[in-house]
């Protein structure tokens, strides 16, 4: 049986169980170990084509207005929006704003990737002071003073473009490299390693992407070898059809032709698209962590009526949870999460998006 955990009357907070993988059936989508969340609060947010959120406090979550260049912060208990930034090369202003995290202080960061440039805002919008990364320095994840990511170097190779990928990680307040590591696809010994997805750990390691469904923990950063594990909620499927029409979204806004492609390219491209099993985590971001130091895997189950995440502990699956509507971006922040979804089409066939917020406090 499927668990499904509603709000309380009291507070309205989803209480979380994570069965035992032994001791809980599948759900009606075959995934093992599931447990169902219903949020306790949405909030409206902009079409935008980030997918990137931060909660910057228990009521205040910021997305990414990638149409603006700028940021939405959003107040779940009364509905009030903030929104600050703009285009432009100035303080405060983006050229290509590409990420936003909560920082110690509870400051709204924004990454801008043209200017290499860190940006921290109070949640009203003002500019507190800015931090320049070094060159081709792309973050995944800000954990107190410490900003974790890649740094992406190009090569010709056999006529070709290669991408080389080294983790690394610097100081968010001062841009000082404080360790990188180009040996990690060495370590795990495997061709199909992925090391531009990953994340660091709360306790000094690192997980990575393997092949398909496989994670490579490393208990420190600094580790000769990796625990690989594959996930046992892992079930092959084809795109839905919302998948399909992302897919061809994405491949037409990257399309360089005047006027675009033809139906009938698209109507092939999408045949083709339509026949691959897809990717099992979802990407950009893909990984987060709970007060508890459980890792989230974000995966690309479903996504249409329902999304999933897998909980690791350690290097041990812990269950599956299932939340609504198609995900698209996820934080976390001591015991609340806050998913970027997106809803069923209307009849005017334009999905909208929102955020729900879910409690976690009576994880188990």
């Amino acid at each position: 049986m499927l668990r499904i955990i509603s709000p309380l009357r009291t507070g309205l907070i989803a209480v979380l169980l994570l069965a035992a993988i032994g001791g809980c059936a599948s759900d009606e989508a075959g995934v093992p170990g599931t447990t169902a969340l219903l949020p306790f609060a949405s909030s409206d947010a902009p079409i935008t084509a980030s997918v990137n959120i931060a909660i910057v406090s228990e009521v205040i979550a910021c997305v990414i207005n990638s149409y603006e260049s700028n940021i939405h912060c959003v107040n779940r208990s009364d509905g009030s929006v903030t929104v600050f930034g703009r285009e432009g090369e100035g303080p405060g202003e983006f050229v290509n704003l590409s990420g936003i995290w909560r920082s110690r202080d509870s400051h709204v960061v924004a990454m801008d990737l043209a200017q290499e440039r860190l940006t921290f805002f109070t949640p009203d919008g003002t500019l507190v002071s800015e931090t320049r990364l070094s060159d081709a320095f792309q973050p995944r994840l800000l954990r107190g003073d410490q900003l974790f990511g890649i740094k992406v170097g190009i090569r010709f190779v056999d006529g070709g473009l290669l991408s080389d990928y080294v983790s690394m990680a610097v100081n968010a307040y001062s841009g000082e490299i404080l360790w990188e590591r180009a040996d990690l696809a060495d370590a795990v010994e495997s061709e199909c390693f992925n090391e531009a997805v990953g994340t660091s750990t709360p306790n000094g390691g690192l997980v990575y992407q393997v092949c398909g469904h496989e994670l490579a923990f490393f208990a420190h950063r600094d580790a000769s070898t990796a625990t690989v594990v594959a996930s046992p909620s892992y079930v092959e499927a084809l795109p839905n059809e919302r998948d399909v029409s992302a897919h061809v979204d994405l491949i037409g806004s990257l399309s360089s032709r005047p006027g675009g492609m033809s139906a009938s390219e698209i109507e092939a491209m999408a045949a083709e698209f339509r026949e691959k099993p897809k990717e099992w985590l979802l990407k950009p971001i893909s990984f987060d962590f709970d007060d508890q130091d459980r890792l989230w895997a974000a995966t690309t189950h479903d996504r249409d009526a329902f999304s999933y995440f897998d909980i690791w502990a350690d290097t041990t699956f812990a269950g599956s949870v299932r939340v609504q509507d198609r995900l698209m971006g996820f934080d976390i922040f001591g015991s609340t999460l806050a998913t970027l979804v997106e809803r069923p089409p209307g009849e005017d066939g334009i999905s909208e998006l929102a955020i729900d917020w879910y409690d976690l406090s009576e994880m188990e």
